[in-house]
């Protein structure tokens, strides 16, 4: 999770948009954010994932992720279909609920 979070860090405001937000992200696009329950979502996409992640099993660390309650499952996979000012794609749903996670 550490390495997630890192992740979100460095790159959170270069790499992500906001779901309503159409402006054209220059650069490489990790995916985007959304605000929940007054709590930010980070909507990874899969290429984004699998960087936060580096060299790390994709599948394993999302399950590691969802056990550690980060991840916010979808209702059969690990990722959830979610509307963008783009359209409709999937994303792993990372959420931080406090900062000593």
């Amino acid at each position: 999770m550490d390495t997630v979070r890192h992740y979100v860090e460095l790159y959170g405001d270069a790499r992500f948009t906001s779901t309503t937000d159409d402006t054209r992200l220059y650069g490489e696009r990790s995916g985007y954010w959304r605000e929940v329950e007054g709590v930010r979502q980070w909507l990874f996409s899969t290429a984004g994932f699998k960087k936060a992640i580096g060299n790390a099993d994709s599948k394993q660390a999302a399950r590691l992720l969802a056990t550690q309650g980060v991840l916010i499952p979808g209702r059969s996979k690990t990722v959830t279909q979610v509307k963008h000012s783009g359209g409709t794609s999937w994303f792993y749903v990372i959420q931080f609920n406090s900062d000593a996670e």
